[in-house]
């Protein structure tokens, strides 16, 4: 008998053992310690119009309603149903009107109504009333909460008449469906800002740091006046993605599920041109170069530290050159940047202009270490080689151990020792900051939907024998991986200190889902 008992005993221990394997399989990430909440956060869902008479409207970037159901059922299920699901801002796409709701503005730097916002939040809801549902369900399993980040994509959030129609689409009965804005209580800050109850951890979307093209001049508030007329504020990111993407998207429908999202404007530019405003060309050049070989440098050279060594003066005499040096000699801009055209020589002039008045010291030392690189070191801006090499990221660790520096002033966020940001659909895996008090660990958390990075799109490209431009009007978003990205964070139960891990949900619509690595090859 006791023999058996010892028997029933090892196999149960056995069966322990397969179903913690099974659930290591199911759940690859960090297991939240008892009585820890699970922090898990995604961004950039950008659920738009839906369908029209049955098609998709060729905005529409969210068509994954499947994958995000088996998402947050397994997140749930993973984490326990204690989960703090944060989503870090563009849940909503409204910047994309439809033809009825005009959006105007009184002049290029405001956009709609808080009438015409409300308008076009119900339109987003009514298409995606599965979606906020779900997430409604989810925020109402054990003591799962979900908080919605204001990101620049859905500044409106902010406004309370907006707010209120989202969460009520949620549905959630135990009113855990949350918004960080406003008056909103702890975990949330007024300005967006998503803060741990222990004060380590902070998300927020990410348009805001820096000298962002995206940036609202007097962010959390969104609201401009003109002559007695109420309208939401529109950065100028907004005004030429609008003047940009919106139109375009009909024709080239991956153009902006390409990552960095400056790289699907590159080739569409480069295909057709786009010459109705140097200025703006010439700025976005600008942001193209800084927001590429920021992700490039990253992923190539990890974090180095240490004050810069450019020749400021140096940088700034070159004018355009500093740009198109900096440029890979493949890029689809350089042709056009270094063309004969009256366009050409334009587009060259104001640049020069920029590089002289207005590009910060970080923009030109980025510019600079992208030369470097570019050269093998035979061109630094005036800094020695090994310098340059050496702190290749000094601009990215400039901006945001400035931007940390300042979030670790907000209340409660004095002990901030990770970060979490969105925003540039590129994501990162932890890298360090050193900041005045610490160093602290940042990610990206990419995007919730099917994109693809450039050299994922140039292959897919070169497979199907098209060249990028004939590929991004040809490529559909259905034809993507279908995989979705996510920062999962937990406490370390011998430190106490956080954990972060960047995963992949990879779900086929109607299919069954699974973590992957972020740096898995299927997804790309």
């Amino acid at each position: 008998m006791r023999k058996l008992i010892v028997l029933l005993w090892m196999l149960a221990s056995l069966a322990g053992a397969r179903d913690a394997q099974s659930e290591s399989r199911a759940c690859p990430m960090l297991l939240p310690t008892p009585g820890e909440r699970y922090v898990v956060a995604i961004s950039d869902l950008h659920f738009g119009l839906g369908r029209q008479g049955g098609a998709w409207n060729p905005t529409e970037d969210f068509r994954w309603s499947s994958a995000l159901k088996g998402f947050l059922d397994r997140t749930s299920a993973c984490g326990r149903q204690t989960v703090d699901l944060v989503i870090a801002g563009d849940a909503m796409e409204l910047w994309q009107p439809p033809p009825e709701v005009k959006c105007a503005g009184a002049n290029a730097d405001t956009a709609c109504t808080p009438s015409e916002l409300l308008l076009l939040v119900k339109m987003v809801i009514k298409a995606h009333g599965s979606d906020f549902e779900a997430l409604g369900s989810f925020a109402d399993e054990g003591s799962n909460r979900v908080f919605f980040v204001p990101g620049n994509h859905d500044a409106g959030i902010l406004l309370d008449s907006l707010w209120s129609e989202v969460q009520a689409a949620a549905s959630s009965k135990t009113g855990r469906v949350l918004r960080c804005g406003g008056a909103a209580p702890r975990p949330c800050a007024p300005n967006g800002l998503w803060l741990s109850e222990n004060g380590l951890v902070a998300i927020e979307h990410g348009h805001q740091i820096g000298s962002d093209v995206n940036a609202f001049s007097k962010w959390p508030e969104v609201l401009v006046d003109v002559e007695g007329q109420k309208y939401l504020e529109r950065p100028w990111g907004e005004y030429f993605v609008q003047k940009l993407f919106n139109k375009e998207e009909a024709e080239y429908s991956i153009i902006d599920n390409l990552s960095p999202e400056t790289a699907g404007a590159r080739y569409r530019m480069a295909d057709r041109g786009l010459w109705e405003s140097i200025y703006d060309v010439a700025r976005f050049l600008r942001f193209n170069v800084f927001e590429t070989s920021l992700s490039q440098k990253l992923q190539t050279f990890g974090t180095p530290g240490g004050p810069s060594d450019v020749d400021v003066s140096q940088a700034r005499a070159r004018g355009y050159k500093l740009v198109s040096s900096a440029l890979l000699p493949d890029d689809p801009l350089l042709k056009e940047l270094n063309g004969n055209s009256p366009e050409a020589l334009a587009l060259r002039t104001e640049l020069t202009r920029m590089i002289k008045n207005e590009s910060s010291v970080e923009e030109l030392s980025l510019l600079c270490s992208q030369i470097a690189i570019r050269s093998g070191g035979a061109d630094t801006c005036g800094a020695t080689f090994g310098a340059v090499f050496q702190q290749l990221l000094v601009p990215k660790q400039r901006v945001f151990a400035k931007h940390l520096n300042s979030r670790m002033k907000e209340p409660g966020a004095g002990g901030l020792r990770l970060f979490v940001y969105a925003h540039t659909h590129t994501l990162e895996e932890g890298w360090w900051v050193k900041t005045d008090k610490r160093p602290v660990q940042v990610f990206n958390t990419g995007a919730f939907q099917r994109v693809v990075s450039e050299p994922g799109f140039l292959r897919r490209a070169k497979a199907k024998g098209l060249a990028p431009a004939a590929a991004l009007s040809k490529l559909t978003v259905e034809s993507l991986a279908p995989c979705y990205t996510a920062v999962v964070v937990a406490m370390d139960p011998d430190t106490q200190l956080p954990n972060g891990r960047t995963v992949r949900w990879r779900m086929e619509e109607g299919g069954a889902g699974a973590f992957v690595a972020a740096t898995d090859a299927s997804c790309e």
